[in-house]
């Protein structure tokens, strides 16, 4: 699996699914405003309130399942670089995602390959 790393980048197998949430907009109450309103607006606030959770909940599945494909991305980027048990996986790891992560996995894939040659 790991020696077409690759390709799973270009299909996209370490990006997530999950879409990032919208966040709610706050109702607003106007001034010279009528009771009637004033309930409306509590009934809007209350369903804000419970959008504004919903959102977080979402906003946190998001952000859990985009470090989990990061990470096992890291990881099939240390075995494809056979690179998983040495010392400095870590460091040529942040040289190679300083230099390649504006890019994209495919360019820190590639500087992770090129400094891995140093390391074995």
């Amino acid at each position: 699996m790991d020696t077409d790393l690759y390709t799973r980048i270009q299909r996209g197998d370490f990006e997530t699914k999950i879409p990032f949430p919208n966040r709610p907009q706050k109702p607003l109450l106007q001034r010279n405003h009528t009771a009637d309103r004033a309930r409306e607006y509590a009934d809007e606030l209350d369903q804000y309130e419970k959008d504004v959770k919903k959102y977080e909940e979402d906003l946190k599945a998001y952000t859990e399942d985009k470090r989990r494909l990061h990470e096992e991305f890291r990881l099939a980027a240390f075995r494809y670089c056979n690179i998983s048990d040495h010392e400095k996986r870590e460091r040529a790891w942040s040289m190679a995602w300083d230099h390649g992560h504006s890019s994209g996995y495919n360019d820190v894939l590639l500087h992770l390959e090129e400094l891995s040659e140093l390391l074995v």
